[in-house]
């Protein structure tokens, strides 16, 4: 069986996100077992510092990480692509 661990950034805010989360779950259940895990975001009070915080986020997502772990990440302002 695959293992899949999905690392998000702050608890969400949105039940549909969840509901998602549990929902594929159980369907793919019979073929791979899915855990979530969430980091504390970090707070942005000074725009200029943004980007030393992201770098801590970063930093806690790699930590989370096996050694040699195949990764796959979703970025807000990443490209997007059609299914």
């Amino acid at each position: 069986m695959v293992n899949l661990r999905i690392i998000s950034v702050g608890k969400t805010k949105e039940p549909w996100i969840q509901s998602g989360f549990d929902h594929y779950s159980k369907l793919l259940s019979r073929y791979a077992r899915l855990e979530e895990n969430t980091i504390k975001g970090e707070k942005v009070l000074d725009e200029s510092r943004k980007d030393i915080l992201l770098k801590k986020e970063g930093e806690k997502i790699l930590g989370r990480l096996g050694r040699n772990e195949p990764v796959v990440v979703l970025d807000q302002n990443g490209k997007l692509i059609s299914s």
